[in-house]
């Protein structure tokens, strides 16, 4: 799927993408662009379940919900509490946003396979 969006962001054919080199839109292009339009079309917008699990009527068929905490959102939604409660004129149109640190002012944040490692670690444990 990544390649595919990401082929129809930058205009080129899903091939050029997966094949790491120009190619012209073929047969295959067509069907992997109407394939990702299908499952974007039946997955629900509200809860991200794709409509055949969403919708069926098997009884074997459960659903667990859980969540992710993303401590960028935290920070915002305490700094628009925040500003809820004193509202200042000069504040009218300023847009808070989040920029992730190290606690110790290192420059050195995590990559996204550190990240990964960190959870297959502690999904082994």
């Amino acid at each position: 799927m990544t390649a595919i969006k990401t082929s129809r962001s930058w205009g080129v054919p899903p091939t050029q993408i997966l094949q790491g080199r120009p190619s012209p839109w073929g047969p295959v292009d067509t069907k992997l662009s109407m394939a990702l339009t299908i499952l974007e079309d039946e997955t629900c917008k509200e809860c991200g379940i794709v409509s055949w699990h969403g919708h069926s009527a098997n009884a074997s068929l459960v659903f667990k919900h859980d969540k992710v905490h993303c401590y960028g959102c935290a920070e915002l939604e305490k700094k628009r509490a925040e500003e809820s409660r004193s509202k200042r004129p000069d504040d009218h149109g300023a847009k808070p946003y989040v920029a992730a640190a190290m606690f110790d002012g290192s420059t050195d944040l995590p990559s996204r396979a550190d990240e990964y490692e960190r959870r297959e670690a502690r999904r082994r444990s």
